[in-house]
């Protein structure tokens, strides 16, 4: 077995390479899209209580 040092080992062993780390990109992309939507939605849309009037 060769000796390696951290970094190497991080790198021979880490998931953020190549196609991994663009896989990545486009899901953290896609979840502060949703996110961004959802927050639109809940500005646009009343609670039920504010539906209710009891707010």
């Amino acid at each position: 077995m060769t000796e390696q040092f951290p970094t190497e080992q991080f790198h021979a062993s880490s998931f953020l390479q190549g196609h991994n780390a663009e896989y990545i990109e486009q899901c953290s992309s896609k979840a502060l899209a949703i996110q961004s939507e959802a927050t639109l939605l809940s500005k646009q849309c009343p609670t039920s209580a504010q539906r209710s009037g009891d707010s």
